[in-house]
């Protein structure tokens, strides 16, 4: 699976490719230590956890 998080003009920030069958949360767990301060975030409903969308958010 490629979870590629992108800037504003949609030039990627980091690269992180994780198994095909691998949750969605094993891609955000490697993302998130690295991402820098945004102001919004789009991501597909297997981000979609009360715990990630707190972390998200502060």
């Amino acid at each position: 699976m490629l979870n590629l998080p992108t800037d504003t003009p949609g030039w990627p920030h980091t690269l992180v490719l994780t198994p095909g069958h691998a949750s969605d949360m094993t891609g955000a767990d490697l993302l998130l230590p690295g991402m820098p301060k945004t102001r919004y975030l789009i991501a597909d409903k297997g981000y979609d956890a009360e715990v990630w969308r707190h972390l998200m958010g502060s």
